[in-house]
């Protein structure tokens, strides 16, 4: 994208987002006609980086262990908040999209991405609804920010990525994760 549309944010189909994924040199078309992308050292999930926000409305019904790891409210809320500082800075992309089919059972989800690519694989792994109704349902967001690099001293994290759900506040943040798939197992666990 052009320097001087920094600080926008794009809400684009399919097509626009590939054309997007390679000007911004996301990754490159492959011979058989794939968008095929580089997902840095992470080149699947995280269990490691990935935490639960312990907080009291949920706190009693999760299994707590090595794989759902607590994770302080306040610092997700200061480490929320400074991911979204950084991508203030950037190009974002904007998904709308369903977790779910059903009408009476779907979630409804806003993705914000620093990438066309993970904004794009938002739209192919979700649902790409003809009308997205957010007032029939309560929405989940989704942040991605995949060249943000956490401190774990100072963000409570354990390296320089994590993913972490937040089920009061209906929020997902992803940082430090090139590897998009995190976007869905989140949200399955939601």
């Amino acid at each position: 994208m052009d320097s001087n549309a920094l600080k926008e944010i794009f809400e684009l189909g399919t097509e626009d987002l590939i054309k997007a994924a390679i000007e911004n040199n996301e990754g490159v078309i492959a011979s058989n006609g794939a968008l095929s992308l580089e997902t840095g050292i992470r080149t699947g999930r995280s269990p490691n980086d990935r935490f639960i926000v312990d907080e009291e409305s949920t706190s009693n019904l999760i299994d707590w262990g090595e794989i759902n790891r607590p994770f302080n409210a306040e610092k997700f809320n200061r480490l929320w908040d400074k991911v979204e500082t950084y991508l203030a800075e950037k190009n974002r992309y904007l998904s709308k999209v369903h977790v779910g089919a059903h009408i009476d059972h779907y979630i409804p989800v806003n993705v914000i991405t620093e990438s066309a690519a993970h904004s794009m694989f938002s739209k192919l792994i979700f649902i790409d609804p003809v009308e997205f109704n957010p007032q029939a349902k309560k929405e989940w967001q989704i942040m991605s920010a995949l060249n943000f690099e956490c401190t774990p001293e100072e963000d409570g994290t354990h390296s320089d990525g994590c993913v972490i759900i937040n089920f009061a506040a209906r929020k997902v943040l992803l940082a430090g994760m090139k590897y998009a798939g995190e976007m869905k197992k989140s949200m399955f666990s939601a």
